[in-house]
């Protein structure tokens, strides 16, 4: 079989080859989704992504994931709890739900990394932002809502101070 023959048989796996994408979405903080919760029977959700140079991912905590990220190029900073971690190209990042966590690009490049969530549902999150982006209505109290639905919990003290902190700005 070639890559990219999504078979609905879900005990035979799957591969989903480089250029393919179940779906993607814009906005502050685009993401390009290689597998989705209908693939993977609610196991995983994989994408790949990028943050551009000067912009956090405020610190936030899941309920119900748990995140493996894997940093593809650039440099991604990234705060576990109390701690921050310099995470270069080829570095796998852990971040077990419960864990309060941040991740920025301090440097002048662009980060691109791949990102693994089980169990699935998160991807829902991500495709309501890019609804919210679509349609003009990003806007803080949207995405908080949002958040709530799908079980995060947003810590926007702590952005404010990382953000003055390191010389950051929020996805915009």
């Amino acid at each position: 079989r070639e890559a990219g023959d999504m078979s609905t048989d879900l005990r035979r796996g799957m591969v989903v080859g480089p250029a393919e994408m179940l779906s993607s979405v814009g906005g502050p903080l685009p993401t390009q989704h290689r597998l989705m919760a209908d693939q993977t029977s609610g196991a995983v959700f994989a994408f790949t992504g990028s943050i551009e140079p000067g912009t956090l991912v405020p610190p936030h905590t899941h309920e119900r994931e748990d995140e493996v990220t894997y940093i593809l190029e650039g440099e991604m900073t990234v705060e576990l709890g109390a701690d921050i971690f310099k995470a270069a190209a080829g570095a796998v990042v852990w971040k077990p739900r419960g864990l309060r966590h941040a991740q920025w690009n301090a440097t002048s490049r662009s980060v691109r990394y791949f990102e693994v969530v089980t169990p699935a549902g998160l991807e829902g999150f991500f495709m309501e932002i890019g609804r919210l982006t679509a349609t003009g209505a990003l806007q803080v109290e949207a995405v908080m809502e949002a958040s709530r639905k799908y079980g995060l919990d947003f810590d926007m003290a702590h952005a404010g101070e990382l953000a003055t902190e390191f010389n950051l700005r929020a996805p915009a």
